[in-house]
């Protein structure tokens, strides 16, 4: 199957806009200036999660074709749809940096499909990547199936940051879908250990909340998964 973002599929794209929390990529019920009701709540270790689309139909196609059938040339129509949203509202940062697989992991996959779309990204908005900057210093299980505690306790720890790379640096955090938003937080706790200035986070896609439950589904994942 041909996974192109072609024009007729662009138009179905679900956008994520003012609608939606700044600092979760959630819906806030008001304008980009409101906080959700959670994120109000507390103050977490990201500055903010912003993403460009919602993660359901061809964004969900397009993101498992990248990331389990190889189709790395999605990566560059990925990264500039990242870096159409981006520049609706650009923040200011010194650095991206991208949320990096475990060695092993990447030996099997053979790529990173967040480095690749942080490539692609730094090259639309003209900031530098620093690819070295973060490790996965441990493998860690797969986060598809966790609740939010077992998300936090999975990759609690998992990353290590190089203090030479992102010392006093405003750093932005790429991946390619967030859902709870653990994996960026540890990474956003190892990155600030490491003297980061701040750190913010910018995703292709955000899991959306099932209306029935509340919680938030990444069934494409559930579904593609390799065992």
């Amino acid at each position: 199957m041909d996974h192109s973002l072609c024009p007729d599929c662009r138009q179905t794209i679900r956008w994520v806009g003012s609608r939606f929390c700044p600092r979760c990529s959630l819906p806030s019920g008001g304008d980009h200036a409101n906080l959700c009701r959670e994120s109000a709540a507390g103050r977490p270790v990201l500055e903010g999660v912003r993403a460009a689309a919602e993660f359901e139909g061809v964004i969900r196609q397009a993101v498992h074709a990248l990331k389990y059938r190889g189709r790395t040339d999605l990566a560059h129509q990925l990264a500039g749809l990242m870096a159409e949203a981006w520049n609706e509202g650009p923040l200011t940062v010194d650095c991206i940096v991208p949320v990096p697989l475990h060695s092993r992991r990447l030996a099997e996959r053979g790529y990173d499909q967040a480095v690749l779309l942080a490539r692609e990204l730094a090259a639309g908005i003209n900031v530098p990547v620093l690819e070295g900057a973060l490790v996965r210093s441990r493998m860690t299980d797969a986060q598809t199936g966790l609740d939010g505690a077992g998300r936090q306790k999975n990759v609690a720890g998992a990353f290590v940051a190089r203090p030479e790379e992102v010392n006093g640096r405003s750093v932005l955090l790429v991946d390619d879908v967030c859902t709870t938003g653990s994996t960026l937080e540890a990474c956003a706790s190892a990155l600030l250990a490491a003297n980061a200035a701040q750190v913010s986070a910018f995703t292709l896609a955000r899991a959306r909340r099932d209306p029935t439950t509340g919680t938030l589904t990444d069934s494409l994942h559930r579904q593609f998964q390799p065992v």
